[in-house]
């Protein structure tokens, strides 16, 4: 099958107090499906759908903060 696909995580933690944290993700994922690419440049370059391909793309960012209540 002629298939490429990327799915790339950065996260960024913070410890603002002892065991409370504060999480900043950023999520990245595309797909190609109906074409090969001889190198890693021209797959993320790449954005022009042909007769039988498809392309699937998507970014997301994320917050989490975790608190500690000392009780």
């Amino acid at each position: 099958p002629k298939y490429g696909e990327l799915n790339t995580n950065l996260v960024l933690k913070w410890e603002f107090s002892p065991g409370s944290n504060l999480y900043l993700v950023y999520s990245i994922n595309k797909a190609v499906n109906g074409r090969m690419f001889n190198n890693f440049k021209d797959f993320l370059k790449y954005d022009t759908l042909g007769d039988w391909e498809e392309i699937y793309s998507s970014q997301s960012l994320y917050l989490k903060v975790d608190y500690w209540f000392n009780l």
